[in-house]
C-alpha cells in the first residue's frame, strides 16, 4: 500500500514539474510572435504589432536569457510603436528601459548605446522635455565622436542635438551643431542633394531664433540658388563623385555600370555619358586603383580610342 502511495505522489510531482516547464516559453515560439510583430509593424499596424512585441518581451523575461539581444529589440520596437501611436510618455518609458538594459548588460559607450540614447532624446523632445533630451543627445554625440566616424549617423545625432539645444533656449549653440551636420551631409551627398536641402532650412530657423536676420536672409538666398541648380541635370554626375565618401555610395552602381559598358556597343550614343561617369568615379574613389600600362596608355594619343581605354 505504501508503495502505491509513493508511486502516486511521484507521478503527481512529475506532472506538476512538467506543467511548470510548459509555462516557460520556447525560443521558437517567441521568435514566431516577433516575426509576426515585425510584419505588422512594416504594414504600419502599430497597435497590433505593439501587443505582440509586449507579449514577446514577457516571454523572454520568463526564459531568463542572459544578455538577450532579442529582448532589447522588443523594447526598441515597443518604443517605436508607442511613438507612432502618439503615446509619447510610454515611448519615453520604453526607450529609457532599453537604454538602462543595454548599459547594464552590454555597454554604455558603444555605437548602439549612442543610438539608443539618441532615440530616447528624440522621444523626450517630442514630450517637450528638452532639458533631458539635450543631455542625452550631447552624450550620444560624445560617444559617437570617439568612434572617429564622420558619417551620416553622426550627422543625424548632431541634427537632434541642434534641435534640442534650440528647444532648450540655446539657438547659438544649435547653429554650431547644425553647421557640422550640414558639412557632413555636403561631403557625403552634396549640397544639391535632397538630404542637404531638407536639412539646411533648420539652420535658417536657428539663425532667426538667435536674431541673426542678415545671416538668415543670406542663407535663404543660398537655399533658393541650390534648389534652382539642383534642377539642372548637367551638374549631377560630377557632384555625385566629388568626394571619396560620395563615390563609395555608388560602388555597387558603378560595378553594374562597368559590366554593362564592357558588354555594350561602343558606337551607341549614350556611351560617352557612361564612360564619363566611370572616369569621374575612378579618379576620386579611394576604393579602387586603376593601373594603366604602356599599351593601354597608347590609346590616349587618339581621341577615337578613348572609349576603349
Amino acid at each position: 500500500m505504501k508503495r502505491i502511495t509513493f508511486t502516486t505522489i511521484a507521478l503527481i510531482l512529475s506532472l506538476y514539474v512538467n506543467a511548470q516547464d510548459q509555462q516557460v516559453p520556447t525560443d521558437s515560439a517567441t521568435r514566431s510572435i516577433e516575426k509576426e510583430a515585425l510584419s505588422l509593424f512594416e504594414q504600419k499596424n502599430y497597435g497590433q504589432a505593439l501587443i505582440r512585441y509586449e507579449s514577446a518581451a514577457i516571454m523572454r523575461q520568463k526564459m531568463n536569457i542572459p544578455k538577450d539581444t532579442m529582448y532589447q529589440k522588443n523594447l526598441l520596437f515597443q518604443g517605436k510603436c508607442y511613438f507612432r501611436l502618439r503615446r509619447i510618455e510610454e515611448a519615453v518609458n520604453r526607450a529609457q528601459k532599453l537604454a538602462d538594459y543595454y548599459a547594464a548588460n552590454f555597454s554604455n559607450s558603444d555605437k548602439d548605446y549612442a543610438f539608443y540614447i539618441d532615440n530616447l532624446a528624440l522621444y523626450q523632445a517630442s514630450a517637450g522635455n528638452f532639458v533631458d533630451a539635450e543631455k542625452n543627445s550631447r552624450e550620444a554625440v560624445n560617444i559617437y565622436e570617439k568612434l572617429m566616424k564622420n558619417d551620416f549617423d553622426l550627422a543625424v545625432i548632431l541634427e537632434h542635438l541642434a534641435e534640442n539645444c534650440d528647444g532648450n533656449g540655446k539657438p547659438s549653440e544649435s547653429i554650431n551643431h547644425e553647421i557640422r551636420a550640414l558639412n557632413i551631409l555636403k561631403a557625403i551627398y552634396g549640397e544639391h542633394s535632397d538630404d542637404y536641402l531638407k536639412e539646411i532650412v533648420y539652420l535658417k530657423k536657428y539663425y532667426e531664433n538667435n536674431n541673426n536676420a542678415d545671416k538668415a536672409q543670406k542663407l535663404q538666398e543660398t537655399i533658393d540658388r541650390l534648389k534652382k541648380e539642383s534642377e539642372v541635370t548637367n551638374i549631377k554626375i560630377p557632384e555625385m563623385f566629388a568626394t571619396p565618401e560620395r563615390c563609395r555610395l555608388y560602388n555597387g552602381s558603378m560595378l553594374s555600370g562597368a559590366k554593362q559598358y564592357l558588354d555594350c556597343n561602343l558606337k551607341k550614343t549614350n556611351v560617352s555619358e557612361i564612360s564619363e561617369a566611370i572616369l569621374l568615379w575612378t579618379k576620386t574613389s579611394t576604393d579602387i586603383t586603376v593601373e594603366v600600362d604602356s599599351t593601354m596608355a597608347s590609346f590616349l594619343g587618339n581621341i577615337d580610342y578613348l572609349p576603349f581605354l
